[in-house]
């Protein structure tokens, strides 16, 4: 599918702790920096912290099929992380 850029307003970030931002300050994370700089678009962080890229892939998907079609999507995983890692789904509240 193409999409015209100029017409995008969302933008969805999918991944793992890189994505969350953890480790950073609150607010200085990459998502949040981007969004900062380009406040003409709604930048939405469903990143997880311990996601695999099954899980991240499962996101986008459930998530694309809820979209306008002027939203555009960006997902990443960091590639040091190891293979196999405890499946545990963590919450907001763990991510304090």
């Amino acid at each position: 599918m193409l999409w015209d850029r100029k017409s995008i307003h969302t933008i969805h970030c999918f991944g793992d702790s890189l994505t969350a931002g953890y480790g950073a300050v609150p607010g200085a994370g990459w998502v949040e920096v981007v969004a900062k700089r380009h406040p003409e678009i709604n930048w939405t962080n469903h990143a997880s912290l311990g996601a695999l890229t099954e899980d991240i892939l499962d996101a986008l998907e459930g998530t694309v099929a809820l979209t306008s079609g002027q939203e555009g999507f960006f997902f990443q995983r960091d590639p040091e992380e190891p293979r196999e890692q405890p499946r545990r789904r963590y919450s907001e509240r763990d991510q304090v």
